[in-house]
């Protein structure tokens, strides 16, 4: 074997082991609510476990309703009419996509908004559905893939159209998901690189450098 020929060898085995350093993205489960109601607020059913969550709450316009599932009332298109949520996170992701199942009263807000802010931006809105079903509807694949290297997401809620104040939008688990899941966020994590892997890749950087310095000495 020639030396240029032994030169490309090393260089390529050197580049694979580079490449396997950190593993390619995979979908995760960022964040989910399992729908349960509460006053305060519910906290997160399910989480990435890099991510520190935001509880599901009301804006100051809205009032806990009853049931055992996420219900509100007091959709009267007051800026503080909405649910919110989301995270905030030490390591970016790369979101996917957002599930989420929602009825409501024939009352009840029939318009609904949601708006996403990442990274401490503006809200945008992200879904719109100007004709909410009373007998509730699971809204599956919400495209979030343009939102990119977050590290921290907050979606509101908005729904208007409601015909009294005492109508009321609930929060409901997603048909046919175990466990309960009511809103789920999904993305792509990088994984974390491994030690050794930084280990092999310098000592192969290394013996590579040492290599060629000794070829031109001899020479």
């Amino acid at each position: 074997m020639t030396c240029k020929l032994r030169f490309g060898v090393q260089l390529l085995t050197l580049g694979l082991t580079i490449a396997g350093i950190t593993a390619p993205a995979h979908a995760e489960l960022i964040l989910a609510y399992d729908s349960s109601n509460s006053a305060t607020g519910a906290t997160a059913s399910e989480w990435w476990p890099g991510v520190v969550t935001m509880p599901l709450v009301r804006g100051e316009g809205l009032s806990p309703g009853t049931g055992g599932t996420f219900n509100s009332s007091g959709w009267t298109e007051e800026p503080t009419d909405y649910l919110e949520w989301g995270w905030s996170s030490s390591q970016p992701v790369n979101l996917s996509d957002l599930d989420l199942r929602y009825d409501r009263s024939s009352s009840g807000p029939a318009v609904v908004d949601i708006q996403l802010s990442v990274n401490g931006g503006a809200f945008q809105s992200i879904f719109h559905d100007s004709d909410v079903n009373v007998s509730g509807e699971d809204n599956i694949d919400i495209d979030l893939s343009a939102f990119t290297s977050v590290s921290s997401a907050a979606f509101r809620l908005f729904g208007t159209g409601a015909s009294s104040g005492a109508g009321t939008f609930d929060i409901e688990p997603l048909s046919g998901v175990s466990p309960a899941r009511g809103i789920v966020v999904n993305g792509s994590v990088a994984a974390v690189p491994e030690p050794s892997s930084f280990v092999l890749a310098s000592l192969a950087i290394g013996c590579l450098g040492l290599h060629q310095l000794r070829r031109r000495k001899a020479a």
